[in-house]
C-alpha cells in the first residue's frame, strides 16, 4: 500500500513538472532560440564548464548572436556580439528596459527604491534625478571648471604643507 502511494506520488511529481515544462515552451515562441530547457536544471549541463564563455561561444555558433539560456528557473537572454547589443539597447531600448525582478531587493525596498523599479515609477524618478543633476552643474563646463578649480585650491595645499599630515577637512 505504502508503494502504491509513493509510485503515484512520484508519477504526479514527474506530471507536473512536464506540465510546468511545457507551460514554460509556450512562452519561448517570442523568444531568441537557444538550448534545450531541462525541468529545475534549466540549460546550466549545456553550461558546464569553469569558463562559460566556451559554452557561450559554442552556443553563437549554432543559435545565432542572440540567444536564450535558463540559468535554473530564471530566463536570462545572451547577447553576443556588439551589433546585438547596439541593436537591443539602442534601437529596441523599450523592449529590453527593466531590471529582473529579485525577491529581497523588492522586499526590502518595498518596490520604492531606483535599484528595484521598473515601468513608470522609475522613468519618473529617474526624469527627476536626471534634471537635479543638471541643474547642479553635472554635465556642463561650470561643473569642471568647478573642479578644477578646487584640485588646484588642493595641490597648492599639499604643497604648502611640506610633507606633513595634512587634514583636507581644516582650512589652512
Amino acid at each position: 500500500m505504502l508503494y502504491l502511494d509513493l509510485r503515484s506520488g512520484l508519477i504526479f511529481l514527474a506530471v507536473l513538472l512536464f506540465l510546468f515544462d511545457f507551460l514554460r515552451k509556450q512562452s519561448w515562441k517570442t523568444l531568441p532560440p537557444g538550448p534545450p530547457c531541462l525541468p529545475v536544471l534549466g540549460s546550466l549541463p549545456f553550461l558546464a564548464a569553469k569558463d562559460i564563455r566556451e559554452p557561450l561561444r559554442k552556443l553563437t555558433t549554432k543559435y545565432g548572436d542572440v540567444i536564450t539560456i535558463y540559468l535554473g528557473a530564471r530566463r536570462v537572454v545572451v547577447l553576443n556580439t556588439y551589433d546585438a547589443m547596439k541593436e537591443a539597447l539602442h534601437i529596441k531600448g523599450e523592449a529590453f528596459l527593466g531590471r529582473p525582478n529579485v525577491f529581497f531587493l523588492k522586499e526590502v525596498t518595498k518596490s520604492l527604491g531606483i535599484i528595484s523599479l521598473t515601468g513608470a515609477r522609475w522613468k519618473e524618478q529617474r526624469r527627476f534625478t536626471l534634471k537635479a543633476l543638471r541643474n547642479f552643474g553635472v554635465g556642463s563646463s561650470r561643473m569642471e571648471d568647478k573642479i578644477q578649480e578646487e584640485m588646484s585650491y588642493f595641490l597648492c595645499r599639499i604643497a604648502q604643507s611640506e610633507g606633513q599630515l595634512l587634514d583636507p577637512r581644516r582650512e589652512a
